[in-house]
C-alpha cells in the first residue's frame, strides 16, 4: 500500500469506532511497504519483481516490529492495560513479531488479528500442513517442501504480551488463498532477488527433516555466498523468515480454530451476506472493513469493540 492508501484505511477506522460510541484516543503505526503487487500466480511463479515486491515488503514487516513494541511500550506506560491493537493482513507480522519481542511483559490489553498473512503454525502447530502440489490450469507444477518448518510455535508466548489475542478470520481470503499468498509461501527460497544492485538466491543445503537450530540457509550472488545463523542473528532469521523459509500451513487470516489464542472469529458471520453469492471470495473482502460503506460494515467495528475483542476481558 502506498502512504496515502495506509492513511485513508486508518482515518476510517478511527471514524467507525467514534461512530461506534469510542471516545478514546486513536493511533496508526505506518511501516514500510513497497505497493503495486497485483497477486497474479504467473507473476508470483516466475519470481519476477512484484514478488520480490511482496516479500520484500514481509521483510520490512519482520524489520518493523521493534518499532512497534517501543511504541506499545510508551502508550502502556501512560495508559497502563488501556492499549488495543488492530493490525491487518501482513500488519499482523508486526504486530504479532512486537509482542513476541515483549517478552513476559504485557504491553496490551486485547490484540485483534484481522485477516493476518502469517501461517498459522506460528499458533497452532496441530494445523494441518497444506499439500505442495499446486495445479495451474488443471496442470500440477513441481512444488516440494524444500526448507525445513521454522515457524512453529514462534508467537505461541504472545498471550504473555497480550491480556487476550483474537484472530478474525475468513477461510475463503482472496489474498491468503492458494492462488495467491499461499504460493508466494510455497515457492521460496525465491530466486533473483534484486539488493542494492545485486542479484541474490535464497537456499537451504539441509534437509527438511532437520531439527533445531536450522542454520543452513544462505543466499548467493555471482560473486558471493553469505550463510545465515537464524539463532544468534534475530536480523538473519527475519531475512530468512521473509526470502526463504516456506510456511507449511494456511494463513492464520484463513484458518478456523486456531489454538492458544483466546478467541476465533469468522468473519462470514459478521458481514452481511455476500451479494455476488461468492461467499466472500472477491478480493473487496479482504478489505471489506475499509472499503465497504458503514452501513454495509458496522458490524465488524461493533465486533471489534464488543465482547468477541475489545471488551472481552
Amino acid at each position: 500500500m502506498e502512504t496515502w492508501d495506509k492513511d485513508r484505511f486508518a482515518e476510517t477506522a478511527f471514524k467507525r469506532v467514534y461512530w461506534q460510541g469510542y471516545q478514546g484516543r486513536f493511533g496508526e503505526f505506518r511501516w514500510p511497504t513497497d505497493f503495486g503487487f497485483t497477486g497474479l500466480w504467473q507473476i508470483i511463479a516466475t519470481n519476477s519483481t512484484e514478488k520480490d515486491n511482496f516479500d520484500g515488503s514481509e521483510y520490512q514487516a519482520w524489520q518493523s516490529a521493534q518499532g512497534l513494541l517501543n511504541k506499545l511500550d510508551d502508550l502502556n506506560t501512560q495508559y497502563p492495560t488501556h492499549v488495543y491493537l488492530l493490525a491487518h493482513s501482513m500488519g499482523n507480522i508486526v504486530a504479532n513479531e512486537a509482542l513476541r519481542l515483549s517478552g513476559s511483559s504485557e504491553v496490551v490489553n486485547t490484540y485483534v488479528a484481522s485477516q493476518a498473512a502469517v501461517t498459522a503454525h506460528t499458533y497452532d502447530t496441530n494445523v494441518p500442513n497444506y499439500s505442495f502440489v499446486y495445479y495451474a490450469y488443471g496442470i500440477p507444477l513441481s512444488l516440494s517442501a524444500d526448507t525445513p518448518n521454522i515457524y512453529r510455535n514462534w508467537f505461541v508466548g504472545n498471550g504473555d504480551a497480550a491480556g487476550a489475542i483474537v484472530s478474525f478470520y475468513n477461510t475463503n481470503d482472496y489474498a491468503l488463498q492458494r492462488s495467491v499468498w499461499q504460493l508466494d509461501q510455497l515457492l521460496k527460497p525465491d530466486h533473483s532477488v534484486l539488493e542494492s544492485g545485486t542479484i541474490w538466491t535464497y537456499g537451504y543445503t539441509g534437509s527438511v527433516s532437520d531439527p533445531a537450530p536450522w542454520n543452513n540457509f544462505y543466499k548467493q550472488s555471482t560473486n558471493s555466498t553469505l550463510d545465515f545463523n537464524i539463532v544468534t542473528s534475530l536480523n538473519n532469521r527475519h531475512e530468512v523468515m521473509a526470502y526463504a523459509a516456506q510456511p507449511y500451513t494456511t494463513a492464520l487470516g484463513a484458518t478456523p480454530a486456531v489454538a492458544n489464542l483466546t478467541k476465533n472469529v469468522d468473519l462470514m458471520g459478521v458481514w452481511p451476506g455476500d451479494p455476488t453469492g461468492n461467499n466472500y471470495t472477491e478480493h473487496f473482502w479482504h478489505s471489506a472493513e475499509f472499503r465497504g460503506d458503514y452501513p454495509q460494515q458496522q458490524n465488524y467495528w461493533s465486533e471489534l469493540l464488543g465482547a468477541s475483542a475489545f471488551n472481552l476481558k
